[in-house]
C-alpha cells in the first residue's frame, strides 16, 4: 500500500508522464483539474471559458511533457500555465474589442462622448450574442480566429478539419454576424 502511495507522488507522477504513462497523466488531471477549474472561474467569470482554459493546460501539460522536471512543484507549474491562459484570453478579448473599435472608426479617448460609448458596448453585446448562438463548429472555428488569433491551419489542425472547412466557417459567421448586426 505504501509503495503505491509513493509512486502517486506528484515527482513520481510528473516522471512517468515524461516517459508518455497516460494512467499517471489521468491521476494527475484528477487531482488537480478541480482546483484549476475553481481558479480559472475566479479569474475568468465564466464556467465554459475557465472549462476550456483548464482543459487546454492539461493538453499542453502532457504535449510537453518531455520538458517537465519532476523536481519542481507540479501544482505551481499548473497553476501558472491556467493563470498565464486566463491573462492571454483578457489580452485576446482586449485585442478584439480595440479592433472592432477601430473597425467602427470610432475614437473613445478621455474626450469621448458617452452615448457613443454606450452605444459602441450595447453593439458589442449584441454582436457577442450572435456570436454565442451560431452553430457549435462555427462558433469555434470563429472565436479561436478572432480571439486567439490562430491561423487556419492551426484551427484545422486542432479541429481535424481541412484549412477550406475552416474558411468556409469563417466566411459563414461573418455573413450571419453582418446579416443580423446591420
Amino acid at each position: 500500500m505504501k509503495a503505491n502511495r509513493k509512486d502517486n507522488t506528484d515527482s513520481q507522477l510528473v516522471s512517468n508522464i515524461r516517459k508518455g504513462d497516460i494512467k499517471s497523466f489521468e491521476i494527475l488531471f484528477e487531482r488537480y483539474y478541480p482546483v484549476l477549474f475553481t481558479f480559472a472561474i475566479k479569474m475568468l467569470k465564466d464556467r465554459e471559458t475557465a472549462d476550456d482554459i483548464t482543459q487546454e493546460c492539461f493538453i499542453k501539460f502532457w504535449l510537453y511533457r518531455d520538458r517537465l522536471n519532476p523536481e519542481l512543484p507540479v501544482k505551481r507549474m499548473l497553476y501558472k500555465i491556467v493563470r498565464n491562459s486566463c491573462l492571454d484570453f483578457f489580452r485576446s478579448k482586449k485585442e478584439v474589442l480595440q479592433s472592432l473599435v477601430s473597425s467602427l472608426g470610432t475614437d473613445f479617448s478621455d474626450n469621448a462622448k458617452t452615448d457613443e460609448m454606450i452605444s459602441f458596448y450595447e453593439t458589442n453585446n449584441i454582436l457577442l450574442r450572435h456570436i454565442s448562438q451560431l452553430p457549435e463548429k462555427r462558433r469555434a472555428v470563429f472565436e479561436m480566429s478572432r480571439y486567439l488569433n490562430m491561423s487556419n491551419k492551426d484551427i484545422a489542425g486542432r479541429l481535424n478539419i481541412s484549412e477550406r472547412t475552416v474558411e468556409k466557417h469563417i466566411q459563414l459567421a461573418l455573413g450571419e454576424l453582418r446579416g443580423k448586426v446591420s
